[in-house]
């Protein structure tokens, strides 16, 4: 569904997963 780009561990969200989904949205 995803592709992730960057993975980025922040805050209380645990991991956050920066990437483009398959419409191109962020």
């Amino acid at each position: 569904k995803y592709r992730i780009t960057k993975r980025v561990g922040g805050g209380s969200f645990g991991d956050i997963y920066l990437g483009v989904g398959a419409n191109g949205e962020k």
